[in-house]
């Protein structure tokens, strides 16, 4: 976890970049997340429960490069993006859509840019919440998951009053929002940019990844 949002923003950037258009996987690109979990020790378990989690839509983007009879284009894709996903939950962890898109903001990106992300982030977390407070209704009322028709019918009504519950929260911010003079100016804290020794060296690693590739693992 970092402190500075701007420094946040450009590793996420250039690791990505670096990982997923480099051929091979090498020891290198571990040593960011190394040093990301010897600065915050305590965010390593909860992360890796998150990866595990996430490892199921992974999965089916790697099946298809399995289907179409590339199985090392499949471990490649597999591992990369694991790496990628794994940096990025330890690199924004217990940090909210605010600090991610205040990043962008001081980044010269537009205003509206930086909203368009700060609003989607935030209502990730909304349709997150709507979910597992759907999913503990249905099964208090005695839902048990299986493969019949009863069940389909229960899981299509929640998924539209996740939509419904989608677009409802969006229309009150819209009226919210125009309502408070609203002009697509990003807001920002006015603090000095303040760059600790871990910034540094979890930085300073990113980009060493990008020009130094040793150990090939895959």
């Amino acid at each position: 976890m970092m402190k500075n949002d701007i420094l946040s923003v450009l590793s996420l950037v250039f690791f990505s970049f670096g990982v997923a258009l480099s051929s091979q996987i090498y020891v290198v690109f571990l040593v960011p997340i190394l040093f990301l979990i010897i600065l915050n020790p305590k965010s390593f378990l909860p992360s890796l429960k998150r990866l595990i989690f996430l490892n199921l839509f992974i999965f089916l983007i790697s099946l298809s490069a399995v289907l179409a009879g590339n199985l090392q284009m499949a471990i490649l894709i597999f591992v990369r993006s694991n790496i990628i996903v794994f940096f990025a939950i330890l690199l924004f962890y217990k940090k909210d859509g605010y600090f991610f898109a205040s990043g962008i903001s001081k980044l010269v990106f537009s205003d509206k840019f930086a909203w368009s992300i700060y609003l989607s982030i935030n209502y990730i977390g909304f349709l997150s919440s709507d979910l597992k407070r759907l999913k503990k209704t249905l099964l208090i009322r005695g839902l048990i998951p299986q493969t019949s028709l009863f069940c389909y019918k229960a899981y299509a009504n929640m998924v539209a009053l996740l939509f419904l519950s989608a677009y409802k929260r969006i229309s009150a911010m819209q009226k919210t929002m125009i309502s408070r003079g609203f002009n697509g100016k990003f807001f920002r804290k006015k603090e000095k940019i303040k760059i600790n020794f871990g910034d540094f060296l979890v930085f300073f690693s990113v980009v060493i990844c990008g020009f130094v590739k040793f150990g090939v693992l895959i």
